[in-house]
């Protein structure tokens, strides 16, 4: 039987979880930041420099549109991170997620941006 408070309240007669979110809803925010990354992978592979030490016709925005999305793919990451606090598995499976993915960017980032600026390594 559910107890009726004083302002005409029911509460449950037992606990109950609330999830913040839906697995679902989770699974979506899980594939999307991997859209980051691909799109410095598209950067890199459509405008890198055809010859060592000049860069690529369109210098400096390709460059440039790298390191914005690398600092984007941050924000993305930590909010993901954030919004998976609530669940214990989503942020298990967030944390591992989001170390894969940080790691990905990060040689996207590493030797796109230097693909694309004309000096390889």
């Amino acid at each position: 039987m559910n107890p009726i408070s004083p302002d005409d309240n029911t509460t449950p007669a037992w606990p109950t979880r609330d999830y913040p979110i839906r697995w679902w809803v989770w699974l979506g925010w899980a594939a999307g930041i991997w859209t980051m990354p691909a799109c410095m992978m598209a950067i890199w592979g459509v405008f890198y420099a055809e010859h060592f030490g000049e860069p690529s016709p369109y210098h400096p925005w390709p460059g440039r549109a790298i390191d914005a999305l690398f600092v984007l793919n941050g924000v993305a990451v930590a909010w993901f991170l954030y919004k998976s606090i609530g669940h214990p598995l989503y942020l298990t499976l967030a944390s591992l997620l989001a170390t894969v993915e940080v790691l990905v960017a990060t040689w996207i980032w590493f030797f796109g941006g230097a693909s694309v600026s004309g000096f390889y390594f």
